[in-house]
């Protein structure tokens, strides 16, 4: 789970709102 400044991703779907809420994969 990779957390974002605006959300938290996880896998490919975004969650939250904004620029930095961006679309990436599990490391």
């Amino acid at each position: 789970m990779v957390r974002t400044a605006t959300g938290t991703v996880t896998g490919t779907i975004p969650v939250g709102s904004g620029p930095t809420a961006l679309v990436l994969t599990p490391a």
